[in-house]
């Protein structure tokens, strides 16, 4: 008889536990508010959660990863900083091209530069990333390979403009900043061309440590330093990301299941995409165009696409 009576008792509080449940997300449906859970595309925007019940709802339906998208099932984490690897929904880093094809799960999330830190707010959450990396940070093969030191990345802590590259070569491996050597003096003279410094953009990499031999980044490097991209971008939510090569184009599209050889730029490149709540233009990187200059002028259309849209009128020059 006792063990009848227990479980009718736990029976009875399963009941209780649904019916709340239910009654909590029929509330929350009624005032146009979905709860937030897993899978619920304003994590990633930092929207302030529903209050809480004493029954807790029913527990998020996971959503299966995507072979090959190297991303974990279930949705985001809330918190920007820990030592998790801050799960992503498949493709959910890229949304529809400017023809209405997908590569992954297009998300609907609201513009990053309606949401932005002061410039001092973001400074100093940037140096907590970046001091969280560590000066010497160990959690990849780059640091057994040859690097001098972690480049973490240079510029305006809130920028409007994001270029985002491959990762350091050389001369950034030495001197501790992105793009500083030829394809760096190169992408500065693209910016000031725009009507810029480098100091009003932020320019980064994916991964923040020199492969040896100017080598592409492995795709375990790019998995285990892109989560601290993700993060600065978190952090700057500029209006607008220029992906400089197929590796940053790749990654930030959430394409991990193809060789890069595979992977034709030229077809995606010369308009804009979707990178969580910022607009995404693909195009080549400046090391390319020192080996081929005739795509200089491809390059300068797809920035003027980026000007035209912050508003910029180029340097009288």
């Amino acid at each position: 008889m006792d063990g009848e009576k227990q479980t009718r008792d736990e029976l009875i509080g399963l009941v209780r536990a649904l019916r709340a449940g239910v009654e909590f997300e029929g509330e929350n449906f009624a005032h146009g508010v979905l709860p937030l859970t897993g899978d619920d595309p304003g994590a990633r925007a930092g929207c302030a959660p529903a209050a809480p019940v004493l029954a807790a709802p029913p527990p998020p339906r996971e959503k299966p990863a995507k072979k090959g998208s190297g991303a974990p099932a279930g949705g985001v984490t809330l918190s920007l900083f820990g030592d998790d690897d801050r799960a992503v929904a498949p493709g959910a880093r890229a949304g529809a091209t400017a023809k209405g094809k997908e590569h992954g799960k297009v998300v609907d999330l609201p513009q990053w530069s309606d949401q932005k830190l002061k410039t001092d707010e973001a400074a100093a959450t940037l140096k907590m990333l970046q001091d969280e990396i560590g000066p010497r940070c160990t959690r990849c093969q780059l640091a057994k390979l040859g690097r001098s030191q972690v480049v973490f990345g240079v510029g305006k802590p809130n920028a409007d403009l994001v270029f985002v590259g491959e990762g350091p070569g050389e001369d950034e491996d030495r001197q501790g900043e992105p793009f500083v050597g030829r394809a760096g003096q190169l992408l500065t003279k693209m910016i000031v061309a725009m009507g810029l410094e480098r100091r009003d953009v932020y320019i980064c990499n994916v991964v923040k440590c020199h492969p040896p031999g100017n080598r592409d980044p492995e795709p375990e490097e790019q998995r285990v330093c892109g989560k601290f991209l993700e993060r600065q971008l978190d952090v700057i939510r500029p209006r607008i990301i220029v992906a400089l090569g197929k590796i940053a184009a790749m990654y930030l599209k959430g394409i991990t299941d193809i060789p890069k050889e595979k992977f034709p730029i030229s077809k995606y490149r010369g308009r804009f995409e979707r990178y969580q709540g910022a607009d995404m233009m693909l195009t080549y990187h400046p090391s390319y165009l020192l080996r081929a200059p005739s795509a200089k002028k491809e390059v300068w259309a797809d920035l003027k696409a980026v000007m035209q849209v912050l508003g910029l009128k180029g340097s009288e020059k």
